[in-house]
This record gives structure tokens, C-alpha cells and sequence, in this order.
């Protein structure tokens, strides 16, 4: 099964994004911590230097 979620680029929603995806037990593959996953300029930056343009959650 695969989900698509758009999430708003602002920190709150995506610092409650990965709560939640973390609850339900799912683990994000890149290596990236929440704290950069949570800063909006940091996500459009490695959205230009890495054409990163979307993260991959899983679970087990």
C-alpha cells in the first residue's frame, strides 16, 4: 500500500506529521532528523541541492 500526504511547509504541522507518523510506528528511510525535517528553509534547501521532493515513512 502506498499513502501520499501533502503537508504544509510551516513547522507545526510538520513537527505534528512526524509525531504522528512515529506513533503509528512508522520510520522515515532518508537520514534525517526531526529537527531538519521540521525547518521549512532546510526542507527547499535540500529540495534544490538534492532534488529530495519527498520522504519515504515506513513500517514493520
Amino acid at each position: 500500500m502506498d499513502l501520499d500526504l501533502a503537508i504544509s511547509l510551516n513547522k507545526e504541522d510538520l513537527s505534528a506529521a512526524w509525531d504522528v507518523l512515529k506513533e503509528l510506528g512508522f520510520i522515515i528511510r532518508q537520514p534525517i532528523r526531526k529537527e531538519e525535517f521540521t525547518d521549512p528553509e532546510r526542507l527547499l534547501s535540500l529540495a534544490k541541492e538534492k532534488d529530495e521532493k519527498a520522504f519515504d515513512f515506513t513500517i514493520f
